[in-house]
């Protein structure tokens, strides 16, 4: 299996080319910190599978995933991230990712993983299952187009007046994640912008 990583921390693909270079049956082809290049090489490397992070700078981990899977409908993609909010998994797995892996398994957890994806399974984190499963189950109870707790959390903030980093801090989250947050509010909302989003809110009954 010809393999390519992507990350924008080189010492996480250092960490992951040492994982596999001890199984012969994985070929790495490349390593990229920047996944623009990854996928301006893509016909070059000509991999099977792609592991990509999720939040890095410039095009993120979802907008490579749409570029490979749009130009190489086969290729196989993971995600592997720290991100294990419901609105980034959804979006890792709609654009095309094969499974959704967090970074804190074990090696031997990573190889079983990729294992799995060998007999067309879909590898996912335990945390993200549960995630999905939970979530689908709320949805049942509430619809679809209810906001999740996260979402609600940062729509207050937004409300009383915090900006971007403001909440990130707060939360605990990174920059990245709260915007991504804030796009889908928008989206759930069908509002344009901060103050669109925070009344149609109000009109819901959801602050």
């Amino acid at each position: 299996m010809r393999l390519v990583l992507v990350d924008d921390d080189s010492v996480q693909l250092e960490k992951l080319k040492g994982v596999f270079k001890s199984v012969k049956a994985h070929e790495l082809v490349g390593m990229y910190t920047e996944p623009l290049k990854a996928f301006d090489q893509l016909e070059n490397d000509a991999p099977d599978l792609i592991l990509t992070d999720i939040l890095m700078p410039g095009m993120n981990g979802i907008e490579l995933i749409k570029k490979v899977k749009s130009k190489v409908p086969g290729v196989d993609i993971i995600a592997l991230t720290v991100v294990d909010e419901i609105d980034v998994v959804f979006s890792a797995l709609r654009a095309g990712a094969t499974g959704y892996l967090l970074k804190d398994i074990s090696n031997e957890e990573f190889l079983s993983a990729v294992q799995e994806l060998n007999i067309g399974g879909s590898p996912i984190s335990p945390r993200i299952a549960r995630l999905i499963i939970t979530d689908f189950q709320e949805k049942e109870k509430v619809g679809e187009n209810i906001l999740t707790g996260r979402e609600r959390d940062i729509l207050l903030k937004l409300e009383f007046g915090l900006i971007y980093k403001e909440i990130a801090d707060k939360l605990n989250l990174s920059h990245h994640t709260v915007r991504w947050h804030i796009k889908n509010i928008f989206k759930k909302l069908h509002a344009n912008n901060k103050d669109g989003a925070l009344k149609e809110a109000r009109k819901k009954g959801l602050l």
